[in-house]
């Protein structure tokens, strides 16, 4: 355990008890004597106070629940008083990237004898990722405030941030199949991959398991699979940018961190009505991921890299240029970039003629400035130069845009 150390204004008291001693020593008398005495004796009791103040003290990390960025989480503590006395009010500090500030700071009240209190520590989580999180700093005195003493314990445990989603009613998706209208003028659904039940038909390979509907196939004495009515949109592709020099300077609220917001809120909503995603980013300068499945099955993969995936020094256009390869006639696909440039107008016509639907969602970093306390929050969007007479004209995004009101 450290010894006991003087605190700012605690140093200036102890370096007034020994000016005090040496005039003592060099003029003796009455006066100076007890002021001497008085002086040392309150600095010695204080930094033996502040010495034991710790003694006693247990520290353990409750578990911790993973989180939103944005959202406020708890990373509970529980101090226990081993000892048979009280034990005055401590300070706990945790030291740690993803706290606003770098730091965490909780006042504990004063301990009874044996008491085991439980502290929640409510913060708000900033950065996204996969953190692990280890040293804790417990900070005690003597009454008067002249010595502080730390205590350090070595409390290991991980949390994993997600990106934050939004929860949207409804998603800006074109219907790319046909289909057929009824006798009263009604479409009739189709069968295919949906939320609604369809019919049952005999078992064919390649059918999920999870489609097996068990009642008839015991009447049947066969495998009988369910079939669900067919979403309006088969195939839904997401291309976000990871270039790194078109990212904004704020490290909290960038392009960047908007864009990932927005993908995780696509792949969220589209877990829910069964169609095939396809997900393309850049996760290196020479490494390209490529997920795709269905919605529901590659919801987690997709999260799961959207939590740790950075920026990288692929150009947004090699980006495209490698999803185009796989992209169907016929797909929803939602450009998420950063950049605007002639290459990337000319790759996305190609496409549209190509029978495939995009949403372009375009956020240049020159609308997501830097913002503190003390700066005004200022947009140039006039800078912003946008050829509306192409086939594909994207939706500019700026700081102040809501991720509801752009996706519905």
């Amino acid at each position: 355990m450290r010894i006991a150390l003087p605190t700012v204004h605690g140093g200036l008291f102890v370096l007034a008890a020994v000016i005090s001693l040496a005039v003592a020593y060099v003029n003796v008398g009455l006066a100076t004597a007890l002021v001497a005495a008085l002086l040392t004796a309150i600095a010695v009791s204080s930094f033996l106070m502040a010495q034991f103040s710790l003694y006693g003290i247990e520290l353990t990390r409750e578990t911790m629940m993973d989180t939103t960025c944005g959202t406020k989480t708890t990373l509970p503590l529980r101090i226990t008083n081993r000892s048979r006395f009280f034990r005055q009010g401590v300070v706990i500090s945790e030291k740690s990237e993803i706290f606003p500030g770098g730091k965490l700071n909780v006042a504990v009240r004063p301990l009874r004898p044996k008491e085991s209190l439980m502290i929640a520590r409510g913060v708000r989580l900033i950065h996204r990722g996969h953190f692990s999180l280890n040293r804790i700093a417990v900070y005690g005195g003597d009454p008067a405030g002249i010595f502080r003493k730390t205590r350090i314990f070595q409390l290991p445990g991980d949390i994993l941030v997600a990106p934050r989603t939004v929860e949207i009613p409804s998603l800006s998706l074109r219907q790319n199949r046909k289909v057929m209208p009824g006798h009263d003028g009604r479409p009739l659904g189709i069968a295919g991959l949906g939320s609604d039940f369809f019919g049952i038909r005999p078992y064919r390979h390649g059918d999920e398991m999870r489609f097996v509907h068990w009642k008839s196939t015991a009447a049947k004495q066969h495998l009988m699979v369910m079939e669900m009515e067919a979403s309006t949109v088969d195939r839904v592709a997401i291309v976000l940018d990871t270039h790194a020099p078109d990212i904004g300077i704020d490290e909290y609220n960038s392009n960047f961190e908007f864009l990932i917001s927005i993908a995780a809120t696509i792949t969220h909503y589209l877990s829910s009505i069964y169609c095939f995603l396809s997900f393309f980013t850049s996760i290196s300068d020479k490494q390209i991921a490529d997920i795709h499945g269905d919605a529901t099955g590659v919801k987690r993969r997709i999260q799961s890299l959207l939590t740790e995936l950075r920026p990288t020094g692929t150009k947004f256009e090699t980006l495209l240029s490698n999803a185009l390869e796989t992209m169907e006639p016929g797909t929803v696909l939602y450009v998420l970039s950063m950049s605007y440039t002639p290459e990337l107008v000319e790759e996305l016509d190609l496409l549209t003629d190509h029978h495939v639907h995009i949403h372009w969602l375009y956020a240049p970093k020159i609308n997501f400035p830097y913002v503190d306390a003390e700066t005004p929050l200022v947009l140039t969007p006039a800078k912003i130069k946008i050829d509306r007479t192409r086939q594909n004209v994207p939706v500019v995004l700026s700081c102040r845009t809501r991720i509801e009101d752009v996706l519905n």
